[in-house]
């Protein structure tokens, strides 16, 4: 797991709550939100996020620390402070799937977002499971384990990463990465990974 890390500076990404208590959460994001290159955290100051599908809500906190990274499944697990009043009840097992299940995403494309009660921003698009990725996907880190991603229709761009992907009210997938001479195209995480790395932090979130 390493050492955990305490970082400052402005980027922003998706991420969803995984385990709330009175004092914060238990965040997943993707790792290149959390690594500037190989090797190299990226600091940052604040986190905005979509916490459920159910509830269209979203948390701004400037307390954000590493708690551990995944680089094999791009993932990356944050310590958020601040008030989460949501957070995912249950993952959706991606070897339990029919063919082409509809997908729901809620994300920030350009990183168009604002959390104001009154004049939030917020995209939710929706696609279906396009199966899971092999050697013709293509993701730019050397360190990618193509048996922890799957591939997707909903509409993708920068900005959507570490975004959220839902099956109904269970969590299926963090969006990573898209094919950009392809429309209606995306590669994301599935739940196994994001299940091994809370594991490992003695974090249990179950699976429908």
């Amino acid at each position: 797991m390493g050492e955990e890390r305490i970082l400052f500076a402005s980027q922003s990404a998706g991420a969803v709550c995984v385990s709330a208590d009175d004092e914060g959460c238990y965040v997943l994001t993707v790792n290149h939100f959390c690594e500037v290159e190989a090797g190299d955290t990226a600091p940052f100051s604040s986190l905005e996020m979509e916490l459920n599908a159910t509830n269209i809500l979203a948390a701004k906190s400037e307390s954000v620390e590493v708690i551990d990274v995944m680089p094999e499944a791009d993932l990356c697990l944050l310590r958020v402070e601040g008030d989460f009043p949501y957070q995912v009840k249950t993952f959706q097992n991606p070897l339990e799937l029919h063919r082409f299940e509809e997908l729901a995403n809620y994300g920030a494309p350009a990183g168009y977002f604002n959390s104001d009660d009154f004049r939030w921003i917020m995209s939710m698009y929706e696609g279906r499971w396009s199966g899971f990725c092999s050697s013709l996907c293509t993701l730019p880190d050397d360190r990618i384990r193509m048996q922890f991603f799957i591939l997707h229709t909903i509409p993708t761009t920068s900005g959507q990463s570490g975004s959220p992907i839902f099956i109904g009210d269970r969590l299926f997938a963090l969006q990573v990465a898209s094919n950009r001479s392809i429309d209606d195209f995306g590669i994301g995480v599935h739940t196994i990974a994001m299940y091994q790395i809370l594991k490992r932090n003695d974090i249990e979130v179950p699976f429908e």
